[in-house]
């Protein structure tokens, strides 16, 4: 999905994390995953979403403040747009996607209702969605009215 240049913190702020995670995993070793098993995520993951959360929240805080084109467009990106490469960086997006909330109040009642088309067609039965999907799929509900 190409973003416009409105949008280029918010861009950088997802690749930024999928290039830490991807150099975190390199330098990780074979026997990564064995280690995940017995002692929990590493450290640097941990930091790594931190500061892509921060990021994220940051970016999101300044697009409260852009109109109504810029908003629709990063909340598609972000609850339909981005994607990880691997299932531990797309939960990490699917974690992120409650940080769309004060954007929704700037959505048309159009771009809503397209969203969320978009997001219960990527969710079809609500049971597979985290608890704080399920406030953002009420949310846009509410924007598509």
């Amino acid at each position: 999905m190409e973003l416009s240049d409105g949008l280029q913190s918010l861009r950088q702020c997802y690749e930024e994390y999928l290039d830490d995670r991807r150099l975190m995993l390199r330098e990780g070793g074979a026997f990564q995953g064995i280690s995940r098993f017995f002692t929990g995520p590493p450290a640097g993951e941990r930091v790594i979403a931190k500061r892509f959360l921060q990021q994220l929240e940051t970016c999101v805080a300044q697009l409260s403040q852009a109109d109504t084109a810029l908003a629709a467009e990063a909340v598609e990106f972000m609850l339909l747009g981005a994607k990880g490469f691997d299932h531990n960086s797309q939960l990490m997006f699917q974690a992120a996607e409650s940080y769309v909330l004060p954007l929704l109040d700037a959505l048309s009642q159009e771009d809503a209702a397209r969203i969320l088309r978009g997001y219960t067609a990527r969710y079809p039965k609500r049971r597979q969605m985290m608890p704080k999907q399920t406030e953002v799929l009420d949310a846009l509900v509410r924007a598509a009215k």
